[in-house]
Formats: C-alpha cells, structure tokens, sequence
C-alpha cells in the first residue's frame, strides 16, 4: 500500500507516467494504474467533498458573515480569487490558451475561502483564456451560495 500510495504521489507531484513509477517501486504499471484511478483520485475526492463546502444552514452562514461585521463587510460571507499553476507538462495545442501574464503556461482555479480561511468553494481547473471576470457571475456554486444568502436575508 505504501509503494502505490508513493506512486500515485509521485504522478501528482512530478506529472510522471506510470511506467516511470515502476523503476521507483517494483509494482506494476497496471496496479499502479488502477490504484490513481479506482482508489487514490476516489479517496481524494471524498476528502475533498469533507473539507471544502458552503454553510450547510442559516447558522453557519450567521456565522461566516459575522466575522466580517468589525470591518465593515456585512453580508460579505468570503474572499473570491484564482490561483494560477505553472502546468509544466501542458499540452502544445494548449499553449496559447493557457499562457498568462507571466509567459508560462499555467491552470487556473477559483477559489472562494472565509474569513477562517476555511475553503467553501474551489471551481474545476480553467485555461487562462477562459478566466474572464463574468466567470464569477456564472459559476454554478457561488450562484448557490448568493440563493442562499438572500435565502436567509428574507
């Protein structure tokens, strides 16, 4: 369990193929392979589904914009930004679309956090032409966060 665990961090960490982990760990491709996508990516998600998610009722949303009150921010519930990555492995068909300001080909994420730093929202990675400022406007999960906030207004 080790081995797969470490190859299947490797792959994350160092965007390496399968069969480079094998030299690492004496497993095979194929286990490796099945051990990232049936089990590693499935864990990983459901972590995620637990630590990043919007106030589930009216009192932890209470809660959230509270901590803005002293600053004047009422109603404010968290901080929106996007986080760029250097994707060094991207694509040739894609260079264009993810090159930003800094010349590097990077994906991008939106992520909405409170004032406890705890993560309510991140969004599926983006290309860099696609970050425009309307994305915000239409992004189905702060769409539901503002429902709820004017949910609970009322």
């Amino acid at each position: 369990m080790e081995l797969l665990v470490l190859g299947a961090l490797r792959v994350i960490g160092a965007g390496c193929c399968f069969d480079i982990v094998v030299e690492c760990t004496c497993v095979s491709e194929i286990t490796h392979r099945n051990f990232f996508h049936r089990k590693f990516c499935k864990w990983g998600r459901g972590l995620a589904d637990k630590l990043i998610s919007l106030p589930k009722n009216e009192e932890e949303i209470r809660h959230v914009t509270r901590l803005f009150e002293p600053v004047e921010l009422l109603g404010c519930v968290g901080y929106i930004d996007c986080i760029h990555i250097v994707w060094d492995k991207c694509p040739a068909g894609f260079l264009s679309a993810c090159k930003g300001k800094e010349k590097l080909p990077t994906l991008s994420f939106q992520v909405c956090a409170s004032h406890t730093k705890k993560n309510l929202s991140v969004s599926n990675s983006l290309l860099v032409l696609q970050m425009l400022k309307k994305f915000t406007r239409y992004d189905p999960t702060i769409r539901k966060f503002v429902g709820r906030i004017s949910y609970c207004q009322n």
